[in-house]
């Protein structure tokens, strides 16, 4: 190693030192400054560059949303049943509307003279 590299290194070192004490006496003078300059910084630290929202604001709307789903997933485990037979009701009376229609069409084409043809397949 020269010693120009030499010199250099050492004086590299000596300011590392001098920054990692004097970053040491700012922490040890007021600790909680600091922390509250860093904690303020990341609480306002955005998304991204396009985003208008923090990342504090994202993660809460995200803790949000994931309590709103676990809470109605709650509910509809609780009411589970009540559901299925809304659900098998409203079906049957889907079925039921659609049988009544087709007999209506039918006993509307046999009263008008008309050929009626139908076809059901069954699947």
């Amino acid at each position: 190693m020269s010693v120009d590299r030499a010199i250099e290194k050492a004086a590299e070192e000596i300011v590392e030192t001098r920054i990692r004490l004097a970053v040491a006496e700012a922490l040890a003078k007021d600790p909680r400054a600091l922390i509250e300059r860093m904690v303020d910084a990341a609480l306002a630290q955005r998304d991204d560059r396009w985003s208008n929202q923090t990342i504090l604001q994202t993660t809460i709307k995200q803790m949000v949303v994931e309590e709103v789903k676990a809470a109605f997933a709650e509910w509809v485990d609780e009411h589970r049943q009540a559901i299925r037979q809304a659900v098998a009701k409203r079906l049957r009376a889907t079925k039921e509307g659609v049988i009544d229609r087709m007999a209506d069409r039918i006993m509307e084409g046999l009263e008008s003279d008309f050929q009626v043809s139908f076809r059901i397949v069954l699947e």
